[in-house]
């Protein structure tokens, strides 16, 4: 029984030709000869303090362009609305002819790919089995290409793990054997170390105790020593203090003696001094008494009246600097 399926080539539905289609590049031409004639006549719209007058040119072109514009955007509403119903016509078609197509399409490559997934069967299977072994060997499967090895590779993988165990298995052994060995002489050397240990521990106590007691000797030694030094240091602190003590009392005795005799040369003459300056004081005295007598005579004009009122405070001034120059005398 035949399986292939013909197919009508597929074409445009009636509705489909019969659309009209816009010319696009030419209704948009239209629309921007149109703004580029506005544009060039507007150039020389300036408008500023001197023309004023423009601005209702201005206003006018300015609408005839948005005129423009608004016409642009309702035809490219209405380009957009034909499109899309056009697009939904189209995909509706394909659809149709998808939705017949990939059934069959599953159902042949299903029947395509038949060997390759009996050929993945097999390889899983093979693979489970040779995992197994594989983990058995203490090895992790995913490392080796065991679905893809034949079997004498195969057998000579699991012929290099079991050498390899038995190798590592020797291995342990002797590294076991040596290990014993190496604690044995450990121990030996350990124990060894803890006799000499002991041995010298026994010598070091003893040589402590002899230097314990030599120390304590000479402590007892120097503290005796220290002690007579200490009496001996008093003794001569002592008689230092009595000799210095002496030695004070015979200083303050002559320095008092030396005070004396200097005070009384000093009173002696103060007394000389004040007996040699009696007559001077005498004298200064008569003579503040003679200028105190002086006559002034008398002034009958202002100006005599104040000249004799300044003699007056000069001779008063005079007498009472002679007075306090006589006191220190």
């Amino acid at each position: 029984m035949s399986t292939e399926t013909t197919l009508e080539p597929v074409t445009e539905t009636p509705e489909l030709e019969t659309m009209p289609r816009a010319n696009v590049p030419a209704v948009w031409d239209e629309f921007k000869a149109q703004a580029e004639k506005l544009a060039e006549e507007t150039k020389a719209i300036i408008v500023n303090e001197t023309t004023l007058a423009l601005c209702p040119a201005a206003r006018a072109a300015r609408l005839s362009l948005r005129q423009i514009r608004l016409h642009v955007e309702k035809k490219r509403k209405e380009l957009g609305e034909e499109a899309l119903r056009r697009k939904q016509s189209i995909d509706s078609a394909a659809k149709a002819v998808i939705d017949y197509i990939e059934p069959i399409e599953a159902r042949l490559l299903e029947q395509e790919q038949f060997a390759e997934r009996l050929e993945s069967k097999r390889k899983a299977e093979l693979f489970a089995t040779r995992s197994s072994a594989v983990t058995a060997e203490g090895k992790i499967p995913s490392h080796y290409n065991l679905a893809e090895m034949s079997d004498s590779d195969f057998d000579s993988l699991i012929s290099g793990f079991q050498a390899e165990k038995a190798a590592k298995i020797e291995a342990d052994r002797k590294a076991a054997e040596e290990k014993a060995a190496r604690e044995k002489a450990e121990a030996e050397a350990r124990e060894k170390q803890r006799i000499e240990f002991e041995r010298l521990k026994e010598e070091n106590a003893k040589r402590e105790a002899e230097l314990k007691a030599e120390r304590e000797k000479a402590a007892a030694e120097r503290q005796e020593a220290e002690r007579k030094a200490k009496e001996a240091a008093e003794i001569a602190r002592k008689e230092r203090a009595e000799i210095e003590a002496k030695a004070k009392a015979l200083e303050a005795a002559e320095r008092k003696r030396i005070e004396s005799e200097a005070e009384k040369k000093k009173a002696e003459e103060a007394a000389a001094a004040k007996a040699k300056r009696a007559p001077d004081k005498t004298k200064l005295a008569n003579f503040s008494g003679q200028v105190a007598a002086l006559e002034i005579p008398t002034l009958d004009s202002p100006e005599g009246q104040a000249i004799r009122n300044e003699i007056e405070g000069m001779l008063g001034r005079l007498i009472e600097w002679v007075n306090k120059k006589a006191a220190t005398l």
